[in-house]
């Protein structure tokens, strides 16, 4: 089992929806992507934390055996993040999000860090901000030409695409009959894409596709309450089973000869 290391953000959030409030709740990309890659291998968290970030949080980030010797209180530009990646030695892997913010404002910088990543992770629009298309296949083109060797585009309620240089794949969303908050799921997603392949340290091209439909399974629970409430009950029995019902729901049969 690989041990996986995440830098990112770690905050408090008050979240509305159609289904309710929730006010100062636990969130940051940095902990929903941690707790979801808890569930599959060991987590070390370096992130920004603010004044208000209470002890409760600590000690349930804590409860899913998350390693917090690097939480603290700094900037978290893209800066950041390569200053990290010339201190890790020998990454078997490494992938990162990104945000609007860091495309608009941070472009040189950000793409100065992908020319040293494995694995892109972003949501349709911010895909196409930096690859600077409409097509997400054309975006896709022009990212793994810039260094990434895969690419993940996270497209809400209509599914995964992961791009690379060989072939194209893409996973559903989860049917869900209720989603109640969608704040995190993309991270989570990453979380859980991110956390089985540094459990398994298998990087062929079948793990990357499971690790498309674990990540899609994680953001599937976490969408089910406000924060991280689905994760903090959640049993990897649950997961596993979810899973499954991935595979039967995009199973299909090969056509039949005359």
């Amino acid at each position: 089992m690989g041990k996986l290391l995440v830098v990112g953000s770690v905050a408090l959030d008050t979240v509305q929806t159609p289904f309710g409030q929730a006010e100062d709740v636990l969130g940051g990309s940095a902990t929903y992507f941690s707790t979801a890659a808890s569930y599959f291998t060991s987590v070390d968290l370096l992130a920004v934390v603010g004044e208000d970030f209470a002890d409760q949080h600590v000690m349930f980030l804590k409860s899913r055996g998350i390693d917090l010797t690097g939480l603290e209180r700094r900037p978290g530009d893209p800066e950041l993040q390569l200053d990290v990646l010339r201190q890790v030695k020998r990454p078997a892997l490494i992938a990162c999000d990104t945000m609007n913010f860091w495309i608009e404002r941070k472009r040189e910088a950000l793409w100065k860090v992908l020319e040293q990543v494995d694995v892109l992770i972003v949501n349709d629009a911010e895909a196409r901000a930096l690859g600077g298309h409409s097509s997400l296949v054309q975006v896709g083109k022009t990212i793994l030409a810039r260094g990434p060797k895969h690419l993940i585009v996270k497209r809400g309620e209509y599914g995964v695409l992961m791009f690379n240089h060989k072939q194209t794949f893409g996973a559903p969303a989860f049917p869900l009959e209720q989603a109640k908050d969608p704040t995190g799921a993309g991270d989570t997603f990453a979380g859980g894409f991110v956390g089985y392949l540094a459990a398994t340290g298998n990087v062929s091209e079948a793990a990357f596709r499971q690790a498309v439909i674990f990540g899609s399974v994680m953001a599937s629970f976490t969408v089910e309450a406000f924060s991280l409430d689905r994760l903090r009950v959640l049993d990897y029995k649950e997961i596993e089973a979810r899973f499954r019902e991935f595979k039967r729901l995009t199973h299909f049969e090969d056509l039949t000869g005359a």
